[in-house]
C-alpha cells in the first residue's frame, strides 16, 4: 500500500453519504494504524478525537498480544488524519462520543459485522486495482504491510514496531521487513 493508491481508495468512496464517510475513515484508520479489518469495529467515536487531538489510538487486538494497546501516529499518519478531518466532523456532528464509529445508517448501538466493511472496502480495492495499469493485488492486509513497512523505515527499531502493530513474537514482524533490510 503506497500513498499513491490510498489517494485512489479515497477518489473511489467520494460523496457525502453515511456509508461514503464511514468508507474513507476505514481507511484512513487502516492506513494510518495498522490494524485489521475486524479490529475497526470496536472502535468509537471519541477514539476518533483522541486520533485527531493526541495522535494516537487505542486499540483492542483480535489475537494473540497485548489485548489492548496504543497505535501511534507517524508523520505521514497526522498528514492523512488531517485530511480526514470533514469526515471525522461529520460523524462528530451525527453520533454521540461513545457510539461505534462502523455501524449501519440506523443504528448506533450495534457495530457493523466484519463481513459488511470488509465486503465495501473490498469492492472499492477491486475497482481501484482494476482501473490501475500494473492491476496490482491490494487488499485490506496491504494496509498493514504498508503501515509496518512505513513505521521500519522511520525508526529502523523492529521492536518498537512488534509493540506498535501487537506482535507477540520479533520473527512475526520481521517476516514483513526482511525485504527491507541489509
Amino acid at each position: 500500500m503506497n500513498r499513491d493508491i490510498y489517494n485512489k481508495l479515497i477518489q473511489y468512496s467520494i460523496g457525502v453519504s453515511y456509508t461514503s464517510v464511514r468508507l474513507r475513515v476505514a481507511f484512513c484508520l487502516l492506513a494510518v494504524t495498522g490494524v485489521r479489518v475486524n479490529e475497526l469495529l470496536p472502535l468509537r467515536v471519541n477514539q476518533l478525537k483522541t486520533i485527531l487531538n493526541e495522535h494516537w489510538i487505542g486499540i483492542d487486538r483480535s489475537k494473540r498480544g497485548p489485548s489492548n494497546h496504543k497505535a501511534f501516529l507517524t508523520r505521514e499518519g497526522k498528514r492523512i488524519v488531517s485530511e480526514r478531518k470533514k469526515d471525522f466532523n461529520f460523524l462528530f456532528l451525527m453520533k454521540p462520543d461513545n457510539s461505534y464509529i462502523f455501524t449501519c445508517e440506523t443504528n448506533n448501538d450495534k457495530p457493523l459485522v466484519r463481513e459488511t466493511i470488509t465486503r465495501y472496502i473490498n469492492k472499492v480495492m477491486r475497482a481501484v486495482s482494476n482501473d490501475m495499469e500494473s492491476k496490482p493485488n491490494i487488499t485490506s492486509h496491504s494496509f498493514r504491510v504498508g503501515y509496518i513497512t512505513q513505521l521500519w523505515k522511520d525508526t529502523k527499531d523492529i521492536e518498537f514496531v512488534r509493540q506498535s502493530i501487537g506482535h507477540q513474537r520479533i520473527d512475526s514482524t520481521s517476516s514483513y521487513v526482511k525485504d527491507l533490510t541489509d
